[in-house]
């Protein structure tokens, strides 16, 4: 059945948003929006604090998902675990409201996830870290039966999922590498197939030294037969840095003749730095074709 709603987000009052900037509030503890759920013929309206995001699918919109801000996690008081440190997770709350009952689902520590266009799933991952290791796992929500699985799971760092619009597919970058400038791999899954690796930086036809890139963006096609996705040069390890902020000279030149202004430089380094160039798998052929470079 098909269901009525009014999805929206609730502003802070203004003069909060005010006080909150005169105070020097930081940007993160500034006040959040709320989100609102009218369901025509309920005459109850729902409202959820400190929201970040929501979605909702063009098809079958039987649940709403959104993400909040997590709640501080409770202080451990036991004698027996107040000498152990307990690692701080990351990520936000996921909620998943069903329009037709008014039920919620909640999932901690979710560091990203996706709604897939015709409603049938909702793709989410998590990271659960510890003092020595994190593990990334990567779960599906059906939004028929109102259950979740879990389809992945392993030591490492997950970004950029996606879904093709059926729900049937999912794509991801993942990498085990323990420093920051991390080199990533294009795992492909579906939700009857475990995800596989289908590009990493010695697939044929990707250029000598570049793997799929972290600040690309990754969709499918409308069909579900083509997978997009950005390529870039494996970053470079920046070298240790032994010498403190306050000793180093800071000295900035910008010469007459140059035809850009200096800031103008310094934004165009930023995202040269962050480029990509655009590359397709295709799905059934298993082929990856770099179409820039």
């Amino acid at each position: 059945p098909e269901y009525d709603f009014i999805v929206f987000s609730i502003k802070q009052p203004e003069d909060s948003i005010r006080k909150a900037k005169l105070d020097k509030v930081k940007k993160e503890d500034m006040p959040k929006d709320s989100l609102g759920i009218w369901v025509f013929g309920s005459n109850d309206l729902k409202k959820f604090p400190k929201l970040k995001s929501f979605k909702i699918p063009k098809e079958n919109a039987r649940w709403i998902a959104f993400a909040v801000e997590p709640e501080p996690a409770p202080k451990d008081t036991t004698e027996s675990n107040s000498n152990k440190k307990k690692e701080k997770q990351e990520g936000d709350d996921l909620i998943l409201f069903q329009v037709d009952t008014g039920d919620t689902l909640m999932f901690r520590n979710v560091s990203d996830w996706t709604y897939a266009k015709k409603g049938e799933s909702v793709f989410f991952s998590r990271e659960v870290k510890d003092s020595t290791r994190t593990v990334s796992s990567l779960h599906l929500f059906d939004t028929s039966t109102g259950t979740s699985s879990e389809v992945f799971s392993d030591e490492g760092w997950m970004k950029k999922l996606s879904s093709d619009e059926a729900g049937n597919q999912f794509a991801f970058l993942f990498s085990q590498d323990t420093i920051k400038e991390k080199v990533y791999s294009l795992y492909l899954g579906a939700a009857d197939k475990v995800p596989e690796e289908v590009v990493n930086g010695y697939t044929s036809g990707i250029p000598v030294g570049w793997t799929p890139g972290e600040n690309g963006n990754i969709y499918f096609s409308v069909d579900g037969t083509k997978l997009f996705f950005g390529t870039a040069e494996n970053p470079e390890q920046a070298p240790k840095d032994t010498i403190p902020d306050d000793e180093k000279p800071k000295l900035d030149i910008w010469h007459w003749q140059d035809l850009k202004l200096q800031p103008q430089q310094k934004v165009e380094a930023d995202r040269e730095k962050k480029r990509t160039y655009l590359a397709i798998y295709h799905i059934g052929l298993k082929r990856f074709i770099q179409l820039a470079d």
